[in-house]
């Protein structure tokens, strides 16, 4: 009866810290893709992802990523899109995340195949990352998002140079509607 106690304390003590683990969600990684990419599910609403290079063995974690409440438990995969964002032959990372107006929006990070790390664009450049990201053709991306409680906004990007450039969209012509003759 003395080893009872302790023993029931300590199995209630690893139940609580078991509960408390993240679970771990695998990424759909392309073929050949060199890297495991998984979602640690923190809480109902935040989640890191870990990034680990199968031919170093070295981690990267994206840490601290808010989502809605529930969109976790509710998806039964990973919040991680793993493309080639900029076209450059190399998958990038696109993280889901809160956006603007309490909108879903995408993080991007883009590979660099002399770090093999995968970096996020800097907040100083002219790439408005918060909303949902989609390739449009290859490096190039477009970025809508909600402006205003009422508005949506969409602007257009290319990689060049190393970097994301905004691409003007074609202004378009006001056409009148021609009368009718009765």
């Amino acid at each position: 009866m003395k080893h009872l106690l302790p023993a029931l304390l300590l199995s209630a003590a690893a139940h609580t810290f078991a509960a408390d683990a993240p679970r771990a969600v695998p990424a759909q990684a392309p073929a050949g893709f060199p890297f495991a990419v998984e979602t640690q599910i923190l809480s109902e609403n935040t989640y890191q992802v870990k990034i680990t290079d199968r031919k170093t063995g070295k981690a990267q974690t994206i840490e601290d990523i808010v989502i809605f409440p529930g969109y976790i438990q509710g998806n039964t995969g990973s919040p991680v899109d793993i493309r080639d964002y900029n076209g450059d032959g190399h998958p990038d990372i696109a993280v889901r995340t809160v956006g603007g107006y309490t909108l879903p929006a995408d993080e991007l990070y883009i590979f660099n195949p002399a770090t093999r790390q995968f970096e996020q664009v800097p907040d100083d450049k002219d790439f408005d990352t918060v909303g949902d990201v989609e390739i449009t053709r290859k490096g190039c991306v477009r970025v809508e998002y909600k402006s205003s409680p009422r508005d949506y906004g969409r602007d257009n990007y290319c990689w060049k140079n190393g970097g994301w450039e905004p691409v003007k969209s074609p202004k378009k012509t006001k056409t009148s509607a021609k009368p009718k003759n009765r």
